[in-house]
C-alpha cells in the first residue's frame, strides 16, 4: 500500500494488508495500531470487514464524522502523554469510542471467496517476518526462510514477490535500514559500528542504499535529527 502522506491526513491500514512508510522530510505522526485479535473480541464478523477513512468530497456529515475521529484520537494522545490520576480509565474509554466509531462510521464489509487462503497466506507471512526480524542482523539464506515455511525455494521466492511487493534479500536490507536510520538518530554511536550492528556488511551497498531512501548521507541525517513521531501501541 503506498499513499502521498499531507498535513492533517489520516489513513487506515487493514491487518491483512501489507505497508510500509518512508519520510525523508520532519514529521510529526500518530500511529495508532489495533490489534486484530483485540477487534476480533468485540467484532465477530471481523474478517468481512473493511475500514476506510477516506470521505467524499463536499460531504459535510462524513467530514465532522472524521473531525470527531481526529479529535477522539488526539485526546487519546494527550490522555497518554500527561497521564494524569485514572488515565487508564481515560484512555480505554477513548479507545472503546474509537472503535465504535471505526465500525459504526468508517466500515464496510466485504466478500471474499478465496479468504481462508488469503488468511492463511497471511498466517505463514507473519511466520517469515516474525523469524526475518528475530534474525536479521545475520545473513538469512533463501532456502533456510522457505524451510521455515515449508516451501520450495522457487515457490518462496514469488509468494514472498507477490505478497510483499519486493525481494526478501530486498526487505531484509530495508529493516537493516529502517534500524540504522533509527540508531542513527537516537543514539550518538560510530556510524560504522552501527551498520555492523544490524549486519550490513558492505559499506558501499549501504551507502548507495540509505541515499536512495532519505535523500542524505547518514551524517547529514544525524545532524538534524528533527524526526519525532509520536507511537501509539494498543497491546
Amino acid at each position: 500500500m503506498l499513499c502521498q502522506m499531507r498535513r492533517l491526513y489520516t489513513a487506515s491500514v487493514f491487518s491483512s494488508i501489507v505497508h510500509s512508510t518512508k519520510c525523508t522530510a520532519s514529521n510529526k505522526a500518530i500511529v495508532f495500531q489495533i490489534p486484530a485479535d483485540f477487534f476480533k473480541q468485540y467484532i465477530p464478523d471481523f474478517h468481512y470487514i473493511l475500514f476506510s477513512l477516506e470521505i467524499q468530497k463536499g460531504n459535510p456529515v462524513q467530514q465532522t464524522k472524521l473531525t470527531v475521529f481526529k479529535e477522539t484520537l488526539l485526546q487519546m494522545q494527550i490522555a497518554n502523554d500527561i497521564r494524569p490520576k485514572g488515565y487508564a480509565l481515560r484512555f480505554n474509554s477513548l479507545l472503546f469510542e474509537i472503535m465504535y466509531q471505526l465500525y459504526h462510521n468508517f466500515s464496510f464489509q466485504v466478500y471474499q471467496p478465496h479468504l481462508k487462503n488469503k488468511i492463511k497466506d497471511m498466517e505463514r507471512l507473519d511466520i517469515i517476518l516474525k523469524y526475518t526480524l528475530q534474525n536479521y542482523r545475520r545473513h538469512i539464506s533463501l532456502d533456510e526462510i522457505a524451510d521455515l515455511v515449508y516451501l520450495q525455494t522457487g515457490y518462496f521466492c514469488r509468494f514472498f514477490k507477490k505478497n510483499m511487493g519486493v525481494t526478501f534479500l530486498e526487505y531484509q536490507n530495508e529493516l537493516r535500514l529502517s534500524y540504522i536510520y533509527r540508531d542513527i538518530i537516537d543514539t550518538a554511536d560510530p556510524i560504522k559500528e552501527i551498520i555492523e550492528r544490524h549486519g550490513f556488511t558492505n559499506y558501499k551497498l549501504f551507502r548507495r542504499m540509505f541515499h536512495e531512501h532519505f535523500n542524505a548521507t547518514p551524517t547529514q541525517v544525524r545532524s538534524q535529527k528533527t524526526h519525532t513521531p509520536v507511537t501509539l501501541n494498543i497491546t
